[in-house]
């Protein structure tokens, strides 16, 4: 089932009033020359900069300074060379190009950095940054590492710790619909590509959602267990106990449902399935819900929603730029008098948080579930891939795209994926374009893993090919890491087994 990523890192574009935006980023500009760019803002004017660059990762507290700061410095001072003092421009930006020679034996090389400006009002520092971290490699290209993850997982989900950490979510090992779920997470750090155990889930979650709250935190609800059963718990994620807490519950047990944070913070969950029947698509596909429930952040309670105008699974979510939600395809089926008729469909819907009342919108030109659906940089929603065609065949992987204009209320289809496949990995760039890695060919109960990756731009409206993967991975986790580059941890690879190793693909 197509997982709902609900977050995404900042891209950093313009940081927040009284934040230190620290963004380095690695360039190839020949096969022999490389540069590294600093991009410091949110200093104050004319502050003083201090860079600071390591290989490693450290706790130094600023109190050894100034007895009056409680921060700390959490990178490493062993490379002194390395570290940089300037002065921040009017508008309280610092930027510095350093040239790096472009050679093999630095690829795989990370470097975390720490900003801090200075001076400060009641201590000499003023702004601290976060940490950033930027790693030099090949570019344009999938550069293996050489870690592993602990565990076998797909159909996981995956969240920022702020610090070029991410936190690798549940998931689990078998097939599409016969997951076995986990309940551990990994720490990946993407300064060193490694893996340490991280905070166990209070039970198994597969195909499960995620969606970042307003106060810090993240709500995980639903996904299958270790015996693959639709569950109705959920469990939040808080960063400041670096624990998951038990949730509440929900009406209804969902897996391969969508989930969105709305603008004023509180949680939908739509559709999905609430019974998975071992081996058998067509009757799986009888418990698809058309239910929806809405989670409140001043309750911390889940209420029944609107239902959808049918029942849907491996549908998109996404959110409009007015607040409102797109609800687009899935799987669904018809009563035809008691028997359940499954199909694809194109049907489209939107759910309005100010009436709290989903009403019809037009429908796609291609009937589809599982598929890419990504927000582009204007507001508008673009749909990729996907399985469709007759449910009874078990599905036939798809190639065409459209887009969603929410100022026409209109679909229009865009170029062709060179690859037909569903359940790719996504993301937006910074550039705007969005990419799509990997995926499944196949059918839905004999999903074939593809290494095809490729990436659509907004601008000319057109697909362009990147670089393959070494193998065909198919719902691995995707990390977009802050230095720009791509992170594709797990998934399945060959016809049963889940891959653990991890890629990553570096786009400047």
């Amino acid at each position: 089932m197509k997982i709902s990523y609900l977050f995404a890192l900042p891209l950093l574009a313009s940081p927040l009033l009284g934040q230190l935006a620290n963004q380095p980023r690695y360039e190839e500009l020949s096969p022999q020359k490389a540069q590294l760019t600093y991009d410091i803002q949110g200093a104050r004017a004319s502050s003083g900069v201090l860079i600071l660059t390591s290989t490693q990762r450290s706790l130094i507290p600023l109190g050894l300074l100034d007895p009056k700061d409680s921060r700390t410095v959490r990178v490493g001072l062993e490379i002194p060379a390395l570290n940089l003092l300037g002065f921040a421009d009017k508008a309280g930006r610092y930027k510095v190009v350093l040239p790096v020679p472009n050679q093999t034996r630095f690829y795989g090389l990370g470097l975390l950095t720490q900003v801090l400006t200075f001076p400060g009002k009641g201590t000499f520092f003023d702004r601290v940054s976060d940490v950033a971290v930027v790693v030099i490699d090949k570019t344009k290209v999938w550069n293996a590492r050489k870690s592993f993850s602990l565990q076998s997982r797909a159909f996981t989900t995956t969240l920022p710790l702020g610090d070029g950490r991410h936190l690798i979510v549940g998931g689990g090992s078998g097939s599409v619909l016969g997951q076995v779920g986990h309940k551990t997470t990994e720490i990946f750090d993407e300064a060193f590509g490694s893996f340490a155990k991280g905070p166990s889930m209070s039970i198994e979650r597969a195909v499960h959602t995620q969606s970042a709250l307003q106060d810090g935190r993240f709500l995980l609800a639903g996904g299958v267990d270790v015996k693959n059963d639709p569950q109705k718990s959920s469990e939040y994620y808080d960063p400041k106990k670096k624990a998951f807490v038990k949730g509440p519950t929900m009406a209804a047990a969902r897996m391969g449902h969508a989930a969105i944070t709305l603008a004023d913070g509180r949680v939908l969950v739509t559709g999905g399935l609430s019974k998975i029947v071992t081996n058998d698509v067509l009757g799986t596909v009888g418990s698809t819900l058309s239910s929806t429930e809405i989670w409140n952040p001043k309750t911390g309670l889940w209420t029944k929603g609107p239902n959808l105008t049918r029942p849907r699974v491996g549908h998109g979510m996404n959110l409009l730029p007015d607040g409102r939600v797109l609800i687009s395809g899935g799987l669904t089926y018809t009563n035809i008098i008691i028997i359940k008729v499954p199909a694809f469909t194109n049907t489209c819907e939107i759910y309005n948080p100010k009436t709290n009342r989903i009403s019809k919108t037009t429908s796609m030109a291609t009937a589809r579930s599982l598929f890419t659906a990504e927000t582009l940089a204007d507001g508008r929603i673009l749909v990729a891939g996907g399985v469709g065609g007759s449910i009874t065949k078990k599905g036939t992987p798809l190639s065409q795209a459209e887009i969603f204009d929410a100022k026409t209320g209109k679909w229009t289809q865009v170029g062709l994926l060179s690859t037909a496949r569903g359940l790719a990995a996504s993301a937006r760039l910074r550039d705007g374009r969005v990419v799509l890695l990997g995926g499944a060919a196949g059918t839905l109960d004999k999903p074939v893993p593809v290494a095809a990756c490729e990436a659509f731009n907004p601008k000319t409206g057109q697909w362009q090919a990147l670089a393959k993967l070494p193998s065909g991975r198919v719902a691995g986790t995707l990390v977009h890491q802050r230095a720009g580059g791509l992170a594709l941890i797990g998934g399945g690879a060959g016809t049963s087994s889940q891959s653990v190793r991890t890629w990553v693909f570096l786009i400047p």
